[in-house]
This record gives C-alpha cells, sequence and structure tokens, in this order.
C-alpha cells in the first residue's frame, strides 16, 4: 500500500510540475504576446494620432481644357517616359491635396512591422531612445508627400552594403561614409543633388516623383536621403530654413541620428553653409509639437494672413542653436501693440519675416535663437500687409544689437569703389554694358541712388567719390531676378550680407 500510494504520489507530482511547466510558458507567451501587441498599439496609435491633420500632395495631369488625365505614377519607368507622355497628349500638371485619413491602416501596420524589424537587427548596434524611434524611424512619410512604398525600394539598393559591415560599432561618419560609397554610388538610376528638376509638381515630391524624376533640389534630395536612412535602421528628418540670413535662397538638409553625439545631424557638406549667414532652422517633426496651436494660433486673427507659410502646422520646433550660434533679442516695433510681431531678412530684394516674436511687459518684442552676424529688420501685419520697421539693425558676432541706418553726421568722407560682382553668387557678375544702380540705407529703411553707371568691361565697375555710409547695394537695373545683396565696407574690403 504504501509503494502503490508513493507510485501515485510520483504521478501526480510530475502531472502537477507538467500543468506548472505548461503554465509558466502560456504566461510567458501571452505576456510577449501581450508586449508585443502592445507596442504595436502604441505605434499605431502614435502613427494615427500625429497624422491626423496631414495630408499629400497628389500628382495631377490635365489637358488644355481643363479635363484630368490619368496617369498611373508607379507605372511609369523614368522621366523620359513621362516627359514624351506630357509633351504627346499636351498635358499640364499640377497636384491637389489628399487627407492622410484616406490612407489605409494597413500601411501603417507594414510600416510598423518593418521598423520593429530594424529596431530588432540594428546593424548599427546604436542606441537609440524610444522618442527617437517612433518620431523619426517609424514615421511612414516626412510630412506632406505622397507616401509611396520607399522601404522596399531602398532594399533594392544596399544589400551590398551590409556585407562590408564591421562587428564594432560605427561612428556616424563612417556610416555616411559607406552609405556614398555603397549605396548612393550604386544608384545609378538617380542622383543625389541639388540641381533643380523640370519634373518637380511640388514642393514635397513623393516616392514615385523621386524615382522618376533624375535630379532634384535640396528638398527632393532631403526627402530621399530621409528614406534612405529610415529604411537603413537609422532615425532622420529634415532640418529646414524658409530663406538664408545672408542668401538669396533657402534650404532643406537631411539630418540622421548620431548615436555617440545621442541627436540628429546632418551629413558632411550637406547641412546648412554658415557664409549665407543662417538666421533660423527649424525640424520637421511628425509628432506635434503643438507650437502652432498653442504658441500662434491664439494670437492672430488670421491663419491664413500669418506670413511664414512653413509654420502654419504643429510639426515643426526650432533647432537654429544646433547649427549656429544665437542669441535671443529684444527690439522695439513702433506703431503695433499686437500680441505677435515679426523680424525679417533680406532675400531677393525683400525683406521677409523668418521668425515670429512675442509682446513683452516693456512693449518689446522678443525674438529667440536668432542667428548672429546677421541684418535684421521687424515688421508687424495690418490685414494681409506686412509692415516694415523703419530700424534696421545689425545682430554682431559678440551679440550686441547696433541700428545700422542711423542719420549720418554732417561731414563727409568720400572713397572709391570698385565693383566685380552684386552679391556673392554664381549669377552675380557685372556684364559688360549692363546698366546698375548704386544704392545706400537710409534712416527711414529705404534705398537712396548715390550713382548709375554703365559698365564698360565685364567684372569691373568703378565708382568714384562714394560717401561713406553703413550699407550699400549694387543693382543690375535690367534684372528679372533681384539677386543683389547688401553689403559693408571694412577696411577696403567688400563684406556680403
Amino acid at each position: 500500500m504504501n509503494l502503490n500510494g508513493t507510485f501515485h504520489d510520483k504521478k501526480n507530482i510530475r502531472a502537477t510540475f507538467l500543468a506548472f511547466f505548461i503554465f509558466c510558458i502560456y504566461l510567458l507567451s501571452a505576456c510577449e504576446t501581450k508586449e508585443r501587441g502592445g507596442d504595436r498599439a502604441v505605434m499605431f496609435a502614435f502613427l494615427k494620432q500625429n497624422g491626423n491633420d496631414l495630408y499629400s500632395n497628389v500628382s495631377v495631369f490635365f489637358d488644355t481644357s481643363g479635363r484630368q488625365y490619368k496617369i498611373a505614377m508607379d507605372s511609369i519607368a523614368d522621366e523620359s517616359q513621362l516627359l514624351a507622355m506630357i509633351k504627346q497628349h499636351n498635358l499640364l500638371f499640377s497636384y491637389h491635396r489628399v487627407p492622410d485619413n484616406q490612407l489605409p491602416d494597413s500601411v501603417l501596420h507594414a510600416r510598423i512591422e518593418a521598423a520593429l524589424k530594424l529596431k530588432k537587427q540594428n546593424i548599427w548596434q546604436h542606441e537609440i531612445p524610444d522618442s527617437i524611434f517612433l518620431n523619426y524611424l517609424l514615421p511612414h512619410k516626412v510630412l506632406y508627400e505622397e507616401y509611396g512604398d520607399w522601404q522596399t525600394y531602398f532594399s533594392r539598393h544596399y544589400g551590398s552594403l551590409l556585407s562590408y559591415l564591421p562587428q564594432q560599432k560605427l561612428t556616424k561618419m563612417q556610416i555616411d561614409s559607406l552609405i556614398e560609397t555603397h549605396v548612393i554610388r550604386l544608384d545609378t538610376g538617380h542622383l543625389f543633388t541639388g540641381r533643380t528638376s523640370p519634373l518637380r509638381m511640388s514642393k514635397w515630391p513623393g516616392m514615385n516623383e523621386l524615382r522618376i524624376a533624375k535630379s532634384g533640389d535640396c528638398q527632393s534630395e532631403s526627402i530621399k536621403n530621409v528614406y534612405l536612412y529610415r529604411s537603413l535602421g537609422i532615425p532622420a528628418t529634415m532640418d529646414f530654413t524658409p530663406f538664408y540670413g545672408g542668401g538669396n535662397a533657402g534650404h532643406s538638409s537631411a539630418v540622421s541620428w548620431d548615436s555617440q553625439a545621442q541627436r540628429l545631424v546632418p551629413k558632411g557638406g550637406q547641412g546648412f553653409n554658415t557664409y549665407y549667414r543662417v538666421a533660423k532652422v527649424f525640424r520637421w517633426s511628425f509628432k506635434k509639437t503643438n507650437q502652432w496651436a498653442k504658441d500662434i494660433l491664439p494670437f492672430i486673427k488670421n491663419k491664413s494672413t500669418f506670413p511664414i507659410g512653413d509654420l502654419r502646422n504643429d510639426h515643426w520646433f526650432d533647432v537654429t542653436a544646433e547649427h549656429v550660434p544665437t542669441k535671443d533679442i529684444q527690439i522695439d516695433i513702433p506703431g503695433t501693440s499686437t500680441a505677435l510681431a515679426f523680424i525679417c531678412t533680406y532675400t531677393y530684394g525683400r525683406w521677409r519675416p523668418i521668425n515670429y516674436g512675442r509682446r513683452l511687459k516693456s512693449g518689446k518684442y522678443l525674438f529667440k535663437k536668432m542667428g548672429k552676424d546677421i541684418l535684421y529688420r521687424g515688421a508687424y501685419m495690418i490685414g494681409d500687409s506686412l509692415v516694415l520697421n523703419k530700424e534696421i539693425i545689425h545682430l554682431q558676432k559678440d551679440g550686441t544689437v547696433v541700428q545700422i541706418n542711423k542719420i549720418q553726421k554732417s561731414h563727409e568722407r568720400y572713397f572709391d569703389l570698385k565693383m566685380s560682382k552684386i552679391n556673392y553668387g554664381n549669377e552675380a557678375w557685372i556684364k559688360k554694358h549692363g546698366n546698375y544702380s548704386l544704392l545706400t540705407l537710409n534712416p527711414m529703411g529705404s534705398w537712396d541712388t548715390l550713382a548709375r553707371k554703365a559698365a564698360v568691361q565685364d567684372s569691373l565697375l568703378t565708382f568714384r567719390r562714394v560717401p561713406a555710409r553703413k550699407v550699400y547695394l549694387l543693382k543690375n537695373n535690367a534684372a528679372k531676378k533681384d539677386l543683389e545683396r547688401p553689403f559693408v565696407m571694412q577696411k577696403d574690403s567688400i563684406i556680403w550680407y
């Protein structure tokens, strides 16, 4: 009886142990499933909630009568085929905005699976915080471009790269070098250059347009590079400036994750040219930052007249200080008591708003993180018109603010001035027989003409007895583009602003 009881006790123990073991496996499996499902649920909610105000710029084609002509962009092989089709049917093209809430959930789920796979593989051995992963690696698009399957497209081009990966951690410079050598140079179907493509159909080209076009501007190049980095498991997005502080252009640059620095930085040679004087840089964020909703919208009457169009959304924040030395400045803007005012830089012959500032109790306006060694001008809106402050200031390298168009003293000093260009750009050379005007800033903020002269040879124009002033402008009177830049004289040298 004891033996029989012992036998049954052992049998019961084994059965109990087996049941307990199976139960533990079930719990672990359930926890793992719940954790994975929870991750996916969080990611899906992140994409839905933060993308519900976004839209896609979708290309449309139409004939001269206005009738729409359907072209399946994903079926077009290359730029020449599309151009031939446009020419054959005498087509025009534009784009319309399609809300992203029409994007199938299956697209988001597919992107989640791809991002989780990249996170698990972690071929670069990156240390990526969850917030960076969610905002700059998980999203299926940068912002307003039409969605396309960029993940699959780029995976065709970096297969050879993986065989060159060493086992140790790589610096961002080493990663960028590998990508340049084994991806970009092998991508013979596309040129990662800054040349303007005749096929650019919107400011936000999607994957189909990027695939077809053989070249593009900095915006196209940046979107494409963001796709490339993300498809390799590297968080990335775009930084942009609407206008440089000392150049007739804006700029966009892809920025990608530097695991050592624990921040996003541009690829070497593709960031912002400090020679052009960087006034402001903003970063696109898929996650809503609510800068627009909380810091701007409550203080303006009409959002359509807010003069900095790129900031009329909730997906950006200020990263100027990550690129150049900055200073918070306070300036008077007489004639207004509005809650918001603006600060402008000079570009393409006009003063254009580059940042907004809140009115302080003192009556001055505070402008945060302004790039140094730049000419600025305050302004405010009346209706849809921009009213410029008469004072023009120079935020100097040491952070001091100086008004540069004060009334001149009565005694004059004169000098001879030799000019070869109207700015430092490639299209700025003085041309023989061209008619030019030498201007200077007056105390009211407008330009006075000092002299007019025709050039007798290329790359040389001489003005005699020029009165000493703070700021000058040499204008090509016949040019269609306002490319001239302000300049100052320092020890007989021209310094462009």
